[in-house]
Formats: C-alpha cells, structure tokens, sequence
C-alpha cells in the first residue's frame, strides 16, 4: 500500500527501516539464514525504494550522509553483527542450556577457545550446526592476525589456526593443549629449534602425540619458518600467555569483547563491506553518482564520467 503514495527516496527508505527490516531481523537472529534469502529479501526492498531496478551503486545508499549516502541499512552487515552478539553471550559468565548445546558442538576443538583462535569454520575438525556456523564465520571475519615479525609468528596459536592443517584440517590436541603448549612459541627452544622447548621436554608425550607435533611443524607456512631462521637465535621471545578476556579488531583497534555493541559490530562489517576489493571493483561500474539537494530532498542522476 506504499507504493503508490508519492514517498520520496528518504520516505521510503524510512519506511524500510520501520516495518520491513525489524520484522526479518526478529527471526533472522535466531535461525540460519541462507545468501539466497538474503538476495531475495534485499531484491524485494530495492525493488520498493526504486520502483524497479536500481538506479544507483546499492554500497552508495547505505553510506553515512556525512558521506554522500542516504543511510540506508545493510541486512547483511546487520545480521553479521548479530551472530557476534551471540558469540559474546556465549562467552560471558552463566549456564543456560543452549550454551551446553553449543560446547558438546565445539568439544572438539576446545570450546570457548575457538574464539581466541584465527580459524576457518570449513577446516574445523568438527561438526558445526548451520547458524552456529554463520555466527563463527562471523566472527572470524573480524579475527584475522597480520604475521610480520618474529614476535608475531610465535605469537600464533597452532590449535584451529587456518594456516596450518593437516589433511586439510586445522588441528586441535586436547592433551597438549592442557600441557600448555598452544602458540609456535611453545615449541621453540632457546637457540630456536623445534621440539626442543621446555614445555615439550616436561610434557611427557607419546609418541603418537610427539608424532602429531611433528605434523604441526610440518604444517607451519614456509614464511613464518623462515622468520624464525633469520631471527637472532641467541635471543628468545615468549609468547603472551592466553588470559580471560577475548578481544576482537574493529577500525585497526583491538576491542574487548565485553566492551563491543552491535553498532560498532554492524558500522565495521559494513566498512569491511565497502572496502572489499570486489565492492571497490563494482564501484566504477555503469551506475551514475549520487547527489542528494537536502533542502528539497530531490534525487539527481549525473553521467558516468
């Protein structure tokens, strides 16, 4: 019944904001929720904004007005920032029975430590229901590690760290991850070799266990290898020891996971959205610019330069 009112632009995207999009996000938090359904969801509002197909860059719409936009809200950033949410619920203090749900899920790769790790939910060594999946997936977008220096290679933890798998999948070793070997900084000694650390000697493995640390090193990125053989062998750094608190990066700043809030989840997803190389790519095609005469609140279309 709104089509045929006469809105403007901002009126219609106002009424997206009131009745459409609470509605979807009420039961879109709580179940999985496919592409498919998304495209088809995002299909039906673009459709009602413009009356057809689009006339603009959808990314231009949902930038701030500070920034040449209209605000419009981004569905799928939105419910990203929710399954994070979610993740932050699951890691606060309190029993409930889905938590104990989602712990039988992630036993095998250590629980709420999952979170601490820089992960790919395809490599994990476990099954994963589909929206405990789309909240991790979540998650290990914002979790991502940049390995420079020496500090930083041994800084990283071996368990379900995407970059080092075996057989195609991350590993996980509940044994060694008691013993308190759980960076690549465990596993160095002193002078820098393999194997040859404290923790190691102490642990008393097996020898299927030392077999799999074996494998770990083995699996460690050639570059990182690398590091450690060109870092002064006569000096060693430890690694930071795991503490209580998880921490997540939003805008090149690590944020305490009890400290974050939808908002600044939802505004960083989105930015993470809109500085892709596939929506930078995008940018300069056939769509027209953008301008917006705020006082009379009229629409304008310029030629492509």
């Amino acid at each position: 019944m709104w089509k045929w009112r006469g809105l403007t632009l901002l009126g219609k995207i106002q009424i997206v904001k009131t009745f459409i999009i609470p509605k979807f996000l009420s039961k879109a938090t709580l179940i999985s929720v496919s592409k498919d359904l998304i495209k088809g969801i995002n299909k039906l509002i673009y459709g009602f904004i413009w009356k057809g197909n689009d006339k603009i860059k959808r990314s231009a719409l949902i930038n701030d007005i500070e920034n040449g936009g209209l605000k419009m809200l981004d569905i799928e950033s939105m419910i990203s920032a929710q399954r994070v949410m979610a993740l932050k619920k699951y890691f606060t203090d309190g029993n409930s029975s889905w938590k104990a749900i989602l712990d039988e899920f992630l036993c095998n790769v250590g629980r709420k430590f999952i979170l601490f790790c820089d992960f790919d939910t395809h490599k994990l060594p476990a099954y994963i229901p589909a929206f405990h999946k789309e909240c991790l997936d979540a998650w290990s977008e914002l979790k991502t590690s940049n390995v420079v220096s020496y500090e930083d290679v041994i800084d990283q933890i071996i368990w379900n760290y995407k970059n080092i798998v075996v057989d195609k999948q991350s590993l996980f070793e509940k044994h060694l991850f008691c013993q308190g070997i759980v960076k690549i900084g465990d596993l160095l000694s002193n002078t820098g070799k393999f194997l040859q650390s404290s923790k190691v000697l102490a642990a008393n493995l097996s020898p299927t266990q030392y077999f799999k640390l074996i494998g770990v090193v083995d699996a460690i990125p050639i570059a990182w290898r690398l590091i450690i053989k060109q870092s002064q062998t006569n000096q060693h750094f430890y690694p930071s020891i795991l503490g209580d608190k998880v921490s997540i990066e939003l805008d090149e700043t690590e944020i305490d996971l009890s400290k974050v809030t939808s908002k600044l989840l939802y505004n960083q997803f989105k930015t993470k959205k809109q500085t892709s190389p596939s929506a930078q790519k995008k940018m300069k095609s056939k769509y027209p610019q953008l301008v917006v005469d705020w006082k009379k609140s009229i629409l304008y279309r310029l030629p492509s330069q």
